[in-house]
């Protein structure tokens, strides 16, 4: 009778420790703890390249891009301010950002990226890479 009980007690904690195994990714969470969130794209993001550029990211998935090419200096008449501005919407992949213009400007050489690649540090986004196509690479922060 005692055997019958000592096999009882290994299948109980076996049957107990087979049930607190690892407890599974939740379904409507990010798949991995180090995936950007949106949380850390949303705000102004700038870069210097030939001229200043700034990226700002809403949460609703709009953004504003602003090339700041040859702003008109205070107290100046200018006949062009040399602001070129373009907006749309953005999407966050894991190692991406998408960008779609609905009517993109390029005047004056001003950049329309598909897509700013993401430098991820313990999930949280760091940098926002533009590569250009014959161009340098611009990294965006936050100013």
């Amino acid at each position: 009778m005692p055997d019958r009980f000592r096999l009882w007690g290994f299948v109980t904690v076996f049957i107990v420790l087979a049930a607190c195994g690892g407890d599974p990714a939740p379904e409507d969470g990010p798949s991995s703890p180090r995936d950007p969130t949106v949380a850390s794209v949303v705000g102004e993001w700038s870069a210097i390249g030939e001229w200043e550029t700034v990226f700002s990211f809403s949460s609703d998935g709009l953004f504003r891009k602003t090339d700041l090419i040859a702003p008109c200096p205070p107290d100046s008449e200018c006949v062009w301010s040399g602001i070129v501005v373009n907006t749309g919407t953005w999407t966050l992949g894991t190692s991406s950002i998408g960008l779609s213009y609905p009517a993109p400007d390029t005047f004056a050489g001003a950049t329309t990226p598909a897509e700013l690649e993401l430098r991820v540090v313990g999930g949280n986004v760091s940098a926002l890479i533009e590569v250009p196509e014959g161009e340098p690479t611009l990294v965006y922060s936050r100013p």
